[in-house]
């Protein structure tokens, strides 16, 4: 008798293993270590260490199995009867597992997650709405689902839906049952597949309907904690996975399997836009946002500005860094081709078959193919949700308007906004400010087609209220630039600019304040300060940091997309507060901008490539990075484009220019001649051009020496 008791136990342990996974084995051997049990918040504290999710169905489990008993005071305590039968299942659980893929085994915590969520769901269903669900599949069919589709999406849309929610529900993977016997002899089966152009609804019909989408307010469709979502994953990654669902039921939803997509850059990878801006190819897939892009032509290496026609992200076991010359640094999957200069000419080479000496092309300056509306910028745009705004009263009045629309008076409104009436009504008369997280909310359940930022008149923070203009003055970026290079936010939310030698600037940045939001002030020994907290944290949202900033400091996506009249200032006042102007003897001289922070020094080398500047990031030992702009062509460009606003630079910044002499040159831009020549050479012969006619663009004769067999390098008329 003691055998079969035994037995069973182990029988059950073997069954809670299958249904969740190792995890719960893993949470079966904590409870077994417990002498004196655990309380449900010790139990889920020890399973979180193990990264384990708490659940109380899977406790509910435990105790229905028998595996587990609840004492009087609530402690959940092993039974110590069954404590050498679940070891000895554990163990031979545990070998097996042991033997598993790694990542079958991370998958383990999810399963036990989604099989939370299905108990749950299951439990929930049998006993609060038991009749309600048997009453629904009395009357359910595969005919009145596909109506009720029809009628809610159209004829275009509605029968990849009706595929995508068949599967969900078993209708179309039904049993085939022998009239003879009685018994199930097959499986209908069933296999989702859709194809069609980008923007036909595939990923609507299979992953929107299914999951649900909160943003769209629209419910999942599929059984709870039956859905396993594949989309990004490589085919071997999902085949190592299968192990950890062997003999489960589950739905896997697999939009696409991304390897087909083979070329793939890493979340902050910057993505130039045709606008000129820059942003980050995550966020882009996060947004989805139908944006124009700029790509190279890989047969006539032009750059083209191409709409964004389909989004997609995937799981990858190894990336390729690659670091060049200049400081850029990329990572990117192995087969990733990029445009290498040789001999040859130029080839498209896959990242794992580069070498330390290979010369990559890139952009010497980011062109602007389409137009970039500097006024669509608003402060507005950068407030967090927290803030209270006051808004205009047209505004209000058609908030009031929308939701005696909707439901009939204004009480019945704050019912169903689950907003008190005194302060419904005291937002919508402008007696109070009104939270812009709770302003958003009632504009949308309110259904009205406004954009609220458009609105805002003022916001306010604890003490503090800021007049907000609606459109982002180009001034204000170089307030934001020069307390990014020399200023603070302290912890009460007080700005603070100090810069002795050049007081020029803080004048500048004290007239920008005051014109802007009407607020700031200069103490005795120069110092600018601006005491507001919603200012604060807009300039948080800039990429300015409160407190210690020096390795966190940098500049938001949004900033990167904005139009160079806003960049310009943005970078004049960086390099007028962070920023050197360094004159070498016997000639020649650089500008300089150094920072703690490695992302800023990239976003500011690549923002001057938008006016034509090229630079080189340098790393110091004490983790100092230098943005240096050393050739004349683009220390020149630095002059008229960007230049300094402190007298004090600008005065070096000349007498730095009147050193050069002769033809400007380049030395970011420079191409070694044993690549450049044989090319160049090649060139000139098919064209007809004669040395004599080649000596007007190369003066230095370095290509004349190399066809007589000499050696040098193109210092000028290089690949540009």
């Amino acid at each position: 008798m003691e055998g079969s008791s035994w037995d069973e136990i182990r029988e059950a342990v073997v069954k809670t293993a299958r249904v969740w996974g190792e995890s719960a084995v893993r949470a079966l051997e904590i409870l077994m270590g417990a002498d004196d049990g655990l309380t449900e918040r010790e139990f889920s504290a020890k399973l979180k260490v193990e990264g384990i999710p708490y659940s109380k169905e899977f406790v509910r489990w435990l105790l229905d199995l028998g595996l587990a008993v609840r004492m009087p005071d609530g402690r959940i305590c092993k039974l110590e009867e069954a404590k050498k039968p679940i070891r000895d299942a554990a163990e031979e659980l545990n070998s097996r597992y042991r033997r598993m893929d790694p990542a079958a085994r991370s998958e383990m915590p999810e399963i036990m997650r989604m099989e939370a969520e299905f108990q749950a769901a299951l439990r929930e269903a049998l006993e609060k709405r038991l009749e309600e669900v048997v009453e629904f599949g009395r009357g359910f069919s595969s005919t009145t689902l596909a109506d009720r589709l029809r009628s809610t999406f159209g004829d275009l849309l509605y029968y990849d839906i009706l595929l995508a929610v068949a599967q969900q529900y078993s209708i179309a993977d039904a049993p085939v049952v022998s009239a003879a016997t009685g018994t199930v002899t097959m499986r209908t089966g069933f296999n989702l597949a859709l194809f069609g152009e980008p923007g036909t609804g595939k990923s609507f019909s299979i992953v929107t309907m299914i999951l649900g989408d909160e943003r769209r307010a629209i419910p999942p469709h599929g059984l709870p904690g039956r859905n396993r979502y594949c989309g990004g994953m490589t085919p071997a990654k999902f085949i190592r996975l299968g192990q950890a669902y062997e003999g489960l039921r589950y739905n896997f939803i697999v939009p696409e399997f991304n390897d087909w997509f083979r070329y793939c850059l890493t979340y902050d990878s910057l993505v130039l836009t045709a606008d000129g801006g820059l942003v980050p190819i995550g966020e882009l897939v996060e947004r989805r946002e139908p944006l124009e892009v700029l790509t190279v032509n890989p047969r006539t290496l032009e750059l083209e500005a191409v709409r964004i026609a389909d989004f997609s992200s995937r799981e990858v076991d190894r990336l390729i860094e690659l670091r060049t010359e200049s400081g850029k640094l990329l990572r990117l999957t192995e087969d990733h081709p990029l445009p290498v200069m040789t001999r040859q000419g130029i080839i498209w080479k896959p990242a794992r078959e580069f070498e330390v000496g290979d010369y990559v092309i890139s952009l010497t300056a980011i062109p602007e193919l389409t137009a970039n509306d500097g006024g669509r910028w608003r402060l507005a745009d950068f407030l967090p949700e927290d803030v209270n705004v006051k808004v205009k009263p047209e505004l209000l009045e058609n908030l009031r308007r929308a939701a005696i629309k909707k439901y009939g008076n204004l009480k019945v409104s704050s019912s169903k906004l689950g907003i008190k009436y005194t302060t419904f009504y005291s937002y919508l008369t402008g007696r109070c400010s009104v939270p812009l997280k709770t302003l958003r909310r009632m504009a949308s359940e309110l259904g009205l087609k406004s954009d609220v930022l458009d609105f805002i008149e003022s916001a306010s923070k604890a003490s503090s209220e800021l007049s907000l203009p609606r459109e982002i003055p180009s001034t204000f970026m170089y307030f934001v630039g020069a307390v990014m290079g020399d200023g603070t936010i302290n912890q009460g939310r007080r700005i603070r600019l100090y810069c002795p030698e050049d007081p020029d600037v803080v004048e500048r940045c004290l007239r920008i304040a005051r014109e802007v939001f009407g607020i700031g002030y200069v103490d005795k020994v120069g110092t600018l300060y601006v005491n507001n907290s919603v200012l604060a944290t807009l300039l948080e949202r800039f990429g300015v940091p409160a407190g210690k900033k020096a390795r966190d400091v940098d500049i938001p996506s949004r900033v990167m997309r904005m139009s160079k009249d806003y960049v310009r200032e943005l970078l004049r006042g960086l390099f007028d507060t962070d920023g050197t102007v360094q004159i070498r003897r016997p000639y020649g001289g650089r500008v300089a901008l150094s920072t703690m922070s490695g992302s800023l020094a990239l976003k500011v080398h690549l923002l001057l490539y938008r006016f034509g500047i090229t630079s080189r990031i340098y790393r110091s030992s004490t983790g100092l990075y230098t943005v240096e702009i050393a050739d004349r062509i683009s220390v020149m460009r630095f002059a008229e484009e960007i230049g300094f606003f402190s007298s004090r630079k600008s005065s070096k910044l000349r007498s730095l220019l009147e050193r050069y002499k002769g033809a400007p040159r380049t030395k970011t831009r420079t191409i070694p001649l044993e690549i450049a020549a044989p090319i160049l050479i090649s060139a000139r012969a098919s064209a007809g051009v004669s040395r004599s006619e080649m000596r007007r663009v190369i003066s230095d004769g370095s290509l004349l020496r190399w066809e007589g067999g000499g050696r040098g390098a193109i210092s000028n008329g290089g690949l540009q």
